[in-house]
Order: structure tokens, then C-alpha cells, then sequence
């Protein structure tokens, strides 16, 4: 079965699925072509984006075309218009370098998996102090091969089965982390007692909470998850492009265009987890009394575009605003940057 989907422009399928853990369960075929490998509809379906705003779906597998064109729109990113629509409606301290990004790498948007929210856990779960081309897409696959992404597998498989992974401690720490994730149904009364939460049968409905109510109860219930990989897996699964996993690109590329006071904190985990950074957002849960000292709430300010500007700061970071040996030369916005050549 074939669909094609519009998508607004501008679109990019390279420049969203690339930065996205989405493009764990993926492969890259060739320009703007992607193959799916593992999850839902996974070794069946491909995606091509054959012009600026069309993009060529088939899947092998006899499906309704109705769940066909519902994972295809989500894993575009194209259930979101274009976030460029949302600059100039950006806070000024924003605007300049949203439209300098995002004219760089246009076309950027936020692909989502919902259907495969294990997977996308175990990929976020993995990128804990990893390089991701490097390191995470190589172990996804090999547990792709080894375990389908079962969670239940995982948290069942001895040190030896995830030794064939590899020998990181993020490998060794994924069987806990995934039993984690499984018991919270369980374990909601205790670790969410302040929380005024529907009953949760599976871990799979946590999908049915608000988004920071989820990051409220994964930060509380699983172990080695810190905000940043939380605010990565709710990004990734849910429809939140409010949320904004504050890693190392976000924090140079900040710093560098001087985005944000000089000295603001990162979340923490403890604090993350008894608080949210706007008091109101869960009922009964405080606003965090650090909020005026961290890069997250500060960020916040960019809204409905804050994934959105995020990503386009690990593409900018990754790439050339390196956090050591930045390529100023190469740079598409130097002449913008107030840090360029120092």
C-alpha cells in the first residue's frame, strides 16, 4: 500500500528524523528516504520525500490505511504546522536567532512515535552521556535483533544477554530501568500519592496523562532517568513540542548567541521531581522556588516552539557550534553570533 502525505511547507524529512530518537527505528536509505526497522509497521515501511511538500509512504504490509496514514503523519512530524509560523510571535530575546536557525536548517519539525513508546524509551534510556551516531544507534539495533524491543524481555534477560549488546554501563542499567518503567502501574500509589491520577493499568498509559504529569511519575519512578532524558522521551511520544530536553547543544548554543543569563542551572532531578517550573501546570504540585536560576524555565519562554528551537540547536551544535573546536569558518550564522571566532 502506497499514501502520500502533504506536509506543509517548509519540510525536511532529513532535517527532522535525523536529530530525532524516532531515527533509532529507523535506517537511511539515501537522501531524504527512510526505511523503518524496528516498532510498528517496522521492516515494512518506507519514506520518501519526493518534493518540498510531499512524501511518499509504502508499507509491504496489508494494514488499514487508516493506521497506515496516522504512524506516517506522526513519525513525519507532520501532525505540527511548520514552527516557523511561530517566530514572530517569539519573546525578541528568542526571535533573532529562531529565524537565523531555523533559515540555516529549514524545514525542521518533530517527529513523534506514540505506537512505539518502548522503543523510544529504551533509545532515550540509552543516550544517557552517549554520542548517539556513535554509540546508541548501534546498541538500539543489536537489541532490536536480540529482544524486538520487549520491554518485559529486557527486564527478564541476564547481565550475559545484555553483555551481547555491549558493555556500557547504560546497556547494564537498561534491565533495571525497564522493570522500572513496567512496575509503575504498581507502584503509582506510592510514588504519586500527591498526584490526583487516573488509575493506570500499564505503563502504555501513561501516554493518557498529561505530559507533565508523565514526567512527574517517570522522574519518580525510574531510576538513572534525569530530567533531561524524560523531557527527550516525552518530546518524542507525546504531542508536547513545549518540552525541552536541556542537553549539552541547547546549553552551548545558548551561551554562545548569549540566549540566557550566564550561570543558570540545569534541572535537577530532585527538584524536577517534586516541582514543575510553572506552579498551576498539575494540580497540587508546587512551581519550582529555583525556576528564576534554570535553563529549562528559562526556555520555556519560547512556548509551543521550545522543542522545535531545541532541536535545531542540537543540529546547529552537533555539527558546527561544537562545545569543543566550534567551526566559526563553516558557521551558517556567524555574522548573527555574538560569540563567532572567540
Amino acid at each position: 500500500m502506497k499514501v502520500v502525505i502533504e506536509v506543509e511547507e517548509p519540510y525536511s524529512l532529513d532535517l527532522s528524523m535525523s536529530p530525532s530518537f524516532i531515527s533509532s527505528l529507523y535506517v537511511k536509505l539515501g537522501p531524504n528516504e527512510w526505511a523503518k526497522i524496528a516498532g510498528t509497521l517496522g521492516g515494512s515501511l518506507k519514506l520518501r520525500q519526493v518534493g518540498p511538500s510531499r512524501v511518499e509512504a509504502e508499507c509491504a504490509l496489508d494494514v488499514p490505511r487508516r493506521l497506515l496514514e496516522e504512524v506516517v503523519v506522526l513519525e513525519l512530524g507532520a501532525w505540527h504546522p511548520p514552527f516557523e509560523d511561530l517566530v514572530p510571535k517569539l519573546p525578541s530575546r528568542f526571535r533573532w536567532a529562531a529565524e537565523a536557525l531555523s533559515t540555516a536548517y529549514p524545514g525542521v519539525r518533530l517527529p513523534i512515535a506514540p505506537h512505539d513508546f518502548n522503543h523510544v524509551f529504551i533509545s532515550v534510556s540509552l543516550s544517557r552521556r552517549a554520542n548517539y551516531e556513535r554509540f546508541v544507534l548501534r546498541w538500539c539495533r543489536r537489541i532490536w535483533e536480540l529482544f524486538n524491543g520487549d520491554l518485559e524481555a529486557i527486564a527478564r534477560s541476564s547481565p550475559e544477554e545484555l553483555a551481547k549488546v555491549g558493555s556500557s554501563y547504560q546497556v547494564a542499567q537498561l534491565r533495571e530501568m525497564a522493570s522500572d518503567l513496567l512496575s509503575i502501574p504498581h507502584r503509582l500509589s506510592s510514588i504519586a500519592s500527591d498526584l490526583r491520577l487516573p488509575r493506570i493499568r500499564s505503563h502504555l498509559d501513561l501516554l493518557k496523562l498529561k505530559p507533565e504529569e508523565a514526567r512527574l511519575v517517570l522522574l519518580r519512578g525510574c531510576r538513572y532517568l534525569g530530567p533531561k532524558a524524560a523531557d527527550a522521551l516525552i518530546l518524542d511520544s507525546f504531542k508536547a513540542p513545549h518540552f525541552i530536553p536541556c542537553d549539552v547543544h541547547l546549553r552551548t548554543v545558548a551561551r554562545r548567541l548569549q540566549l540566557a543569563p550566564e550561570g543558570l542551572a540545569v534541572p535537577d532531578k530532585q527538584r524536577c521531581s517534586r516541582y514543575t517550573c510553572i506552579e498551576g501546570v498539575v494540580e497540587g504540585v508546587k512551581g519550582c522556588p529555583r525556576a528564576n536560576n534554570c535553563l529549562r524555565a528559562w526556555m520555556m519562554g519560547l512556548s509551543e516552539a521550545g522543542g522545535w528551537f531545541q532541536t535545531l540547536c542540537y543540529i546547529h551544535g552537533s555539527s558546527t557550534c561544537r562545545t569543543a573546536s566550534p567551526r566559526c569558518s563553516s558557521c551558517l550564522i556567524a555574522s548573527q553570533c555574538p560569540s563567532a571566532s572567540t
